[in-house]
């Protein structure tokens, strides 16, 4: 009779030990998952800190919802434009109205050049000294 019970508690232990085996083999332990963890987040802060490599020496980029505000304010200014230049009369013999014609015209093309500028992903403006 006690032979069979050592020999029970014997199998009972060498079963406890596979099933350990079984559950622990090929797995990471939980302190190098930490460590990995964190040293996947520091390289993520990194990257976001770092500073663009496309951004030219003394300028800044600008954030994408300025950027975007930015635009639609150049669209508004322009439609604004357009609407005045319609308004004048197309007989235009007097010097004011030439030169009131000319100057939004002027106007909207330096509009056209900033709206191709900010239309872009990536806007850089030069710092302030």
């Amino acid at each position: 009779m006690s032979e069979e019970v050592v020999e029970q508690v014997r199998a009972k232990k060498e079963q406890q030990l596979q099933d350990y085996y079984e559950k622990q083999k090929g797995r990471v332990p939980d302190y190098i998952e930490r460590i990995r963890e964190k040293r996947t987040q520091e390289i993520d802060d990194e990257r976001a800190n770092a500073p663009d490599p496309d951004c030219p020496a003394g300028h800044v980029k600008v954030d994408n919802e300025k950027r975007l505000s930015t635009l639609r304010q150049l669209e508004l200014s322009r439609a604004e434009l357009e609407k005045k230049i319609s308004h004048l009369p197309i007989r235009n013999d007097s010097l004011t109205l030439r030169r009131t014609k000319e100057d939004i015209e002027k106007k909207i093309i330096e509009l056209d050049e900033a709206i191709k500028i900010f239309s872009k992903p990536k806007v850089f403006v030069k710092l302030e000294e």
